[in-house]
């Protein structure tokens, strides 16, 4: 039979506060998808291809047409913007 977390808490068996990691993991979930909303389509598009779906700056900068290093550049200014957005 389960016993509630409460109870064994009480009884002294203790847990690590995952409450309080779920609650941080979601509030920068939150924070990270306001600051993308913020991006243009051209520029969530970039991140999303870099950071959601695995690619290579290389094989999206083939894709595009533009030199990797032009790409780059684009990622790095795109994560600075982010990066101000979410320090706001």
């Amino acid at each position: 039979m389960e016993d509630s977390l409460d109870r064994l808490t009480e009884l002294g068996v203790e847990f690590p506060d995952r409450r309080e990691d779920l609650y941080e993991s979601v509030i920068r979930k939150v924070m990270l998808e306001q600051a993308m909303s913020k991006l243009d389509d051209e520029e969530r598009y970039l991140i999303a291809q870099l950071f959601y779906f695995d690619r290579t700056e290389r094989d999206l900068a083939e894709e595009l047409g533009i030199p990797q290093r032009t790409l780059h550049d684009r990622k790095r200014r795109i994560l600075c913007k982010m990066h101000d957005f979410l320090e706001k």
